[in-house]
């Protein structure tokens, strides 16, 4: 018999912290755009945010919000784990890796 314990695998874990600085020090007009990461909406204080969420491969929440991205109307973009779906040519081309940090990247507008 094994026991494994999700509390403490991520009782050193240093990602939320790492979250929460980063965009705690964002100001609020910053417009940030969320890719498939949910999760990480509630460390931003800032209200002016887009998101595109793949529930399951047929069931995208917030979907056609992606010229947003190929606009470069969001000062920010926030990436983690995406599928094949987010691998459009031109997509990021308004964009500069910012910083990475555990499984995310974060892009600027140029």
């Amino acid at each position: 018999m094994s026991f494994h314990s999700y509390v403490a695998d991520n009782y050193s874990n240093q990602k939320d912290e790492a979250l929460q600085n980063y965009f705690g020090s964002l100001p609020d007009s910053t417009k940030i755009f969320f890719l498939n990461t949910p999760e990480i909406v509630p460390f931003f204080h800032g209200n002016d945010y887009y998101q595109e969420v793949m529930i399951f491969d047929n069931s995208v929440w917030g979907e056609g919000s992606l010229p947003i991205i190929t606009n470069g109307d969001a000062d920010l973009v926030v990436i983690g784990d995406h599928p094949a779906k987010y691998d459009i040519p031109g997509l990021f081309d308004k964009y500069v890796k910012a910083t990475s940090f555990a499984k995310y990247t974060i892009l600027q507008r140029r």
